[in-house]
C-alpha cells in the first residue's frame, strides 16, 4: 500500500505498535525505516557542572546511553529483516522533530508515529512532527488491540485537498483490507447565515442544508460507501464523537496549511481530533 514507510522510535510501547502498523500497511516490496533521534539537549546536562571529574562521569553515562540506544535500534531493523520486510535503521543526533522532519523529505509517502498511553492530550511531539513532516503521516496511540481497518471513517470538507485524498486512498483501503468507509461531513453551527452551494440558510432550514450537503457528498466522494452529515458547534469533537460511538478503526482528515487569521479563529481540526481520540488518525499531505 505504501512504499516507503518512516517509523521514528523511542523504544516505548507506542513505538512497537506503530511498527506494527507499518507491518500492515508496507506494501509487498516497500521499504520500512525505524529513525532513532538521540536528544542533543541530553549533552547540555553536562555544562551544569564544574567539577571535571564530575563531568567526564555524566559524559560517559551519556556515551554508554547513546551507544545503547544504537545497540537498540540495530536490532529492532534486524528483527524485521528476519520477519521478511526490506528495513533500514537511521540513527541521528539533534533535535527530535527538526530530525524527523528532514529525514521524512528523502522520498517516503508516511510517517507514522506512536503516543505512549495518558499522553494523548499533550502529545506536542507528534503532533509537530504531522504538521512539519513532508508526507502524510498516521498517529497510532498505545493499544494492546490489533491494528485493523475493516471500518474506515473518512472525513470529507470539500476542499481539494480532502477529494485528493479519497481518491487516492479509497480504492488502496477497499482492495487491501476490504474496509466499510462512510464518509462524513460535519456541519458547523455559527450564528451568522450559513453559505453552502453559493446560498445564504437561515437557521430554520438547517435539515435542507444537510441534505444538499449528502447529495454533494455523494456526487464528489463517488464509490461505494455511506454517507453522513451532521451538525455541530466543533468539527474536531463531532468527528471524535461520531468516530468512537460508530467503532470505527481509523479516521481519515486531509490536511492544508491555514494562514495566521485561520490559526487563530478557526485552530486545527486535525490537532484537536489527534488529541482527543483514541483511535489512530490519517493525516493526509498532498506531495
Amino acid at each position: 500500500m505504501y512504499k516507503k514507510i518512516l517509523v521514528p522510535v523511542d523504544f516505548s510501547q507506542a513505538s512497537r505498535v506503530a511498527l506494527e502498523y507499518a507491518k500492515l500497511l508496507i506494501s509487498e516490496k516497500g521499504q520500512i525505516t525505524v529513525m532513532h533521534v538521540f536528544p542533543s539537549k541530553i549533552r547540555e546536562t553536562a555544562t551544569f557542572f564544574e567539577i571535571p571529574d564530575r563531568v567526564k562521569d555524566l559524559e560517559r553515562k551519556i556515551e554508554e546511553l547513546r551507544s545503547k540506544s544504537q545497540e537498540e535500534l540495530s536490532r529492532i531493523s534486524n528483527t524485521l529483516v528476519q520477519e521478511g520486510y526490506t528495513a533500514k535503521a537511521v540513527f541521528v543526533e539533534g533535535e527530535p522533530v527538526r530530525s524527523v522532519s528532514e529525514e521524512s523529505g528523502k522520498g517516503y509517502d508516511l510517517v507514522i508515529v506512536g503516543i505512549p498511553k495518558g499522553r494523548a492530550m499533550v502529545a506536542s511531539t507528534a503532533i509537530s512532527i504531522v504538521k512539519s513532516a513532508v508526507p502524510s503521516c498516521l498517529v497510532v496511540k498505545e493499544s494492546k488491540s490489533k491494528p485493523k481497518f475493516d471500518r474506515v471513517l473518512f472525513t470529507a470538507d470539500f476542499s481539494d485537498a480532502s477529494k485528493s485524498a479519497f481518491k487516492e486512498l479509497f480504492q488502496k483501503f477497499v482492495k487491501k483490507f476490504r474496509s466499510q468507509i462512510t464518509v462524513l461531513n460535519v456541519f458547523e453551527l455559527h450564528p451568522l447565515p450559513y453559505i453552502e452551494q453559493g446560498s445564504a440558510f437561515l437557521a430554520g432550514d438547517l435539515e435542507d442544508v444537510k441534505k444538499n450537503l449528502q447529495k454533494r457528498l455523494m456526487l464528489e466522494y463517488p464509490g461505494e460507501v455511506s454517507y453522513s452529515v451532521v451538525e455541530g458547534a466543533e468539527a474536531g469533537i463531532e468527528i471524535v464523537d461520531f468516530a468512537e460511538k460508530g467503532k470505527y478503526n481509523i479516521i481519515i482528515l486531509a490536511y492544508e496549511k491555514k494562514d495566521w487569521v485561520e490559526r487563530a479563529f478557526l485552530g486545527s481540526v486535525s490537532t484537536k481530533v489527534v488529541k482527543m481520540t483514541r483511535l489512530p488518525v490519517l493525516v493526509y499531505k498532498r506531495v
